[in-house]
């Protein structure tokens, strides 16, 4: 993949917990942008996304950008989007060796002509901000997101001892001293509202990941159960071969070493 044209999100963009649409229209839609990696299997953890179009009968092409292009393997990392069914794109970490700094970046724009689909990306307004749909993919693993869980609900816990009532009941402002300070208190509450609605979604996510992660991991074992019952035959057939072979070869010996066999002088 290019990284012809990808530099880092704005700040507030950084986290593994938010991704945005930059860009002045959406061409593609996606059900999801996190990919949570399961690092500690043996094979190369990836994660599947689905990209589908906006409009209906629009063509649209679309490539994948990353910051660490021999870490990341995404199939397909470009194409076109001619139909209503969904594309799967898979994300496969090599080695499963994920650093934060990584990132992945969709592009997508609308085209005029099929043929377009990788010359439009030659065009250098195609570089100018706004000029295309830009979707940054959270990337993280179930190790990150699982700490991040437990600090968002230690942190719960903490802001449950501060209630409304002890807040208020602390202030002793009056008129608009007052009024302001209710403004900043229902601002305030609406601002962790807003946070922990975003927080279960997340947590919805990561549930969802986990439990194909895991539904992965017992077909996983399911499958290694069968290979070690498939030895443990061939290793009983190979014992009891050997066995047989043994005794074919100590009656031989036998029969060599007996009083017929001897010379007479």
């Amino acid at each position: 993949m290019s990284r012809r044209g990808l530099s880092d999100p704005p700040g507030q963009l950084r986290s593994v917990f938010q991704a945005v649409d930059l860009g002045r229209m959406a061409a593609v839609v996606y059900p999801r942008t996190l990919v949570v990696f399961d690092v500690e299997q043996k094979k190369n953890a990836s994660q599947v996304l689905q990209i589908s179009r906006v409009s209906k009968n629009a063509l649209v092409s679309f490539r994948f950008q990353t910051n660490a292009p021999t870490r990341y393997i995404v199939n397909p990392n470009c194409g076109v989007i001619s139909d209503n069914k969904p594309i799967p794109v898979r994300i496969e970490l090599v080695g499963n060796r994920f650093n934060p700094q990584h990132k992945i970046v969709l592009h997508a724009t609308e085209i005029k002509d099929i043929n377009e689909w990788k010359t439009v990306w030659d065009d250098p307004k195609m570089d100018e901000p706004g000029a295309h749909q830009v979707v940054w993919i959270e990337l993280s693993t179930t190790v990150m997101n699982l700490e991040q869980a437990h600090n968002l609900t230690e942190l719960a816990c903490m802001k449950a001892n501060s209630s409304v009532v002890q807040l208020l009941s602390a202030s002793n402002s009056k008129g608009a001293a007052r009024v302001k300070e209710l403004e900043d208190l229902k601002s305030m509450l609406a601002a962790d509202n807003e946070t922990i609605l975003k927080n279960v979604e997340q947590t919805i996510n990561l549930k969802h990941v986990i439990e194909k992660q895991l539904a992965d991991r017992k077909s996983e074992a399911s499958d290694l159960q069968k290979k070690a019952e498939k030895l443990s035959i061939e290793e009983s057939h190979l014992y009891a071969d050997l066995l047989r072979e043994e005794n074919e070869l100590r009656i031989v010996k036998e029969r060599r070493g007996g009083p017929d066999n001897c010379v007479t002088m």
